[in-house]
């Protein structure tokens, strides 16, 4: 038999309760037990409620605004300038590839 087994079954009874006692005592406590600030399930549940009810995330403005927006856009017209050509490099306007002219 080994020492394991022997130690298991021919330990007095009296000295193993002991041990488990000497044991048990340095364990720590659950950690559900250790928040005592914790709220109930219940109490969670409804102060979950309450703080959806009063945050709503609007995913899009309404109809009226978006077409509003829509037409000042539409009305500003596109001024776009004619600029001449950058390196990619140094970003200043290349000297070889100037903008040609529609003459």
């Amino acid at each position: 038999m080994g020492e394991e087994v022997k130690l298991l079954f021919y330990f007095p009874k009296e000295k193993r309760e002991e041990i488990i006692k000497k044991y048990a005592s340095r364990t720590p406590e659950p950690l559900n037990q250790q928040f005592s600030e914790r709220l109930s399930k219940e109490e969670a549940i409804k102060a979950y409620n309450t703080k959806k009810a009063t945050k709503k995330t609007a995913l899009f403005p309404p109809e009226s605004e978006q077409t509003s927006q829509q037409a000042d856009g539409n009305s500003q017209p596109n001024s776009s300038q004619s600029t001449s050509r950058c390196t990619r490099k140094s970003k200043r306007p290349s000297h070889c590839h100037k903008k040609k002219s529609g003459k």
